[in-house]
């Protein structure tokens, strides 16, 4: 059918066919630009075939079409075929706009469905008030279609305004679309099974809630385009359960929330920021795949954990919020990397890999969980001036602590290991060890410092830890009730400092010969008028071991300030004695009963 000038069709009375082709003839567009008008309007469904304009004269001209015109009715037009909105007249904005009018007086829905492609000359606008919805579906869910137009979603700053857009099973939108939308406006977005929204979404408008329904496997996004709605009251993208979102391309996604229910997966493919929270499902099944370096501004299981999250070879997760993480298991593989640059609290279990995975610490961090359980992690770093804090068993290769004020805290509620080496990252001695675990023993299973030696080790009031290998520092402080076991020698640049109430115990490395704490610096008088009460193995039982060899001489308050515990088949006495100098040394003498 041409149409060569402004038309109305009435929808109660024209049902139209399916193969029936609008042609919308522009001739006429020598006249002051010429906008040629087809309305479609009245209680009814309208079948169409495709729609094409043609024979533009002026750059200006423009065809529109309109679907609902204010009357209390309920109008749909289905469009079968393709839309080509492009008129020759060279023009890049919209040579055809289609308007899904629902916003007037009477009460009545606007339905505008488009079964095969749209060109990018094609614009839809969709209008609604509190009583009418509009409705855009692209796609009839059986055949792929593609719109590459513009769709603005609510043009209208009316209370209550309602509209809709269903891309459909297969289907694909790849112009942009704006949000738009004010004054307690809702718009909903429904993705099904295969569908793809991969044009820029913005909000010029400020709208005020915003639904992205994931009914099935669907995609966000491609090359650079964003989807932003940071201007909305509520933006939510809620991804229903065994179905998975995946975020292609580099555009930052900015929403409110992310949410997953049931075994919902939040999959990402394309390198960028996601600017939003996500919460898990109550059954504990929800996952986040990472398979492109992605930062994560947001808190992650909000309200509710996510099961999973899994962060693909060679790939970074970032987490650049404050808001926190709570995912049960993280599991990296090989090359991976987990970077904390917001000051949060991370909880759940981190799973290392062999090859490579790394733990980036470069904001003050609390993992409240295991740090490589099952497979180590191979490298941890704490950046300058941060403060990485783990309550629960801790497995990594090599931890390194940047600077002076990098520090590792141990604090669990309970029994604590620690597997791997912890070493500054140079010879000047850097960074600081904590055990403030007061609830239950800490235990170091490798060395501590023995590549470049720490700066200090301090031994939390009321704390129990064991080292089972070498420990290098400045300094070694034990405060008060602390209680340590060395089952291998420590070495201190500086000093080392014991109070009242401190327990020091010897394990069966040390026997005849053998020296517990050497010290470059001047431990003199750091003992005097303390209790301090120092336990053997059994396996001492003749000569001499050396408690602590001092860099100076030791003053006769500081050997009685420590009370040597007597075995039932030894006597241990304690004096000053020669360590290379004489009474540079708190000397151990066994003697059997």
């Amino acid at each position: 059918t041409l149409i060569a000038n402004s038309t109305t069709i009435d929808a109660a009375a024209v049902a139209g066919h399916v193969s029936k082709d609008i042609v919308l003839d522009m001739t006429n567009g020598a006249v002051d630009p010429a906008v040629l008008a087809l309305v479609v309007t009245g209680a009814g469904t309208v079948n169409l075939g495709g729609i094409t304009t043609t024979d533009s004269v002026a750059t200006g001209d423009r065809a529109s079409i309109t679907i609902g015109s204010g009357n209390a009715a309920s109008t749909i037009v289905i469009i079968n075929g393709a839309i080509v909105g492009d008129d020759g007249n060279g023009q890049a904005a919209s040579d055809l706009n289609i308007t899904i009018d629902a916003a007037h007086a009477n009460a009545g829905d606007s339905t505008l469905s488009i079964f095969g492609n749209v060109d990018a000359s094609t614009g839809v606008i969709l209008q609604s008030d509190s009583d009418g919805t509009a409705t855009l579906t692209v796609g009839d869910g059986t055949n792929a279609a593609v719109f590459a137009g513009t769709i603005n979603l609510n043009d209208q700053a009316t209370d209550g305004a309602v509209t809709v857009l269903n891309i459909a099973a297969g289907s694909t939108v790849s112009g942009a679309i704006d949000l738009a939308g004010e004054d307690a406006a809702t718009t909903t977005i429904n993705l099904a099974a295969g569908s793809i929204l991969s044009g820029a979404v913005t909000d010029t408008a400020a709208a005020t809630l915003i639904t992205i329904n994931v009914d099935g496997d669907a995609t966000i996004g491609a090359g650079s385009a964003v989807f932003n709605a940071a201007d909305a009251t509520s933006a939510l993208i809620a991804i229903d359960t065994a179905k998975t979102l995946t975020l292609a391309g580099t555009g930052t996604v900015t929403v409110d929330d992310i949410t997953m229910t049931g075994s919902g997966t939040l999959k990402v493919t394309g390198a960028k920021t996601i600017a939003a929270d996500i919460a898990g499902a109550a059954s504990n099944t929800a996952t986040l795949d990472i398979d492109a370096n992605t930062t994560i501004a947001g808190e992650v299981g909000k309200t509710v954990a996510l099961a999973t999250a899994n962060v693909a070879t060679t790939k970074t997760l970032t987490l650049s919020g404050t808001s926190g993480y709570n995912v049960t298991t993280t599991t990296l593989t090989a090359d991976s990397n987990f970077k904390v640059t917001g000051a949060q609290t991370i909880t759940g279990d981190i799973i290392g890999h062999a090859t490579t995975t790394e733990l980036d610490i470069d904001a003050n961090t609390t993992i409240a969980g295991e740090v490589g359980k099952t497979v180590a992690i191979v490298s941890a770093n704490v950046a300058d001036g941060i403060t990485l804090t783990s309550t629960g068993d801790y497995s990594v290769t090599a931890t390194v602590l940047a600077e002076d004020d990098s520090v590792l805290i141990f604090n669990a509620a309970g029994a604590q290991t620690v597997t791997g080496t912890i070493n500054g990252a140079d010879a000047a001695g850097e960074g600081d060890l904590t055990v403030s675990n007061n609830d239950g023993t800490t235990t170091f299973a490798s060395a501590i410092g023995g590549s470049f030696a720490l700066d200090t080790v301090a031994l939390g009031a009321a704390s129990t830890t064991v080292f089972n290998s070498t420990v290098e520092a400045a300094t070694l402080d034990m405060a008060a009730t602390s209680k340590v076991t060395l089952n291998a020698k420590a070495t201190l640049g500086g000093e080392f400092t014991s109070v009242t109430g401190t327990t020091i115990t010897l394990g069966s490395a040390f026997v005849d010969g053998t020296t517990a704490i050497e010290t470059a610096g001047d431990s003199t008088l750091n003992f005097s008028g303390h209790t301090i009460t120092v336990n053997l193995s059994n396996q001492f039982t003749t000569g001499t071991v050396t408690l602590l060899d001092n860099n100076a001489t030791l003053a006769t308050a500081d050997a009685t300030a420590f009370n040597v515990t007597d075995t039932a088949l030894v006597d241990y006495s304690l004096d000053r004695g020669t360590a290379g100098t004489a009474n540079f040394g708190l000397l151990i003498t066994a003697n059997k009963r």
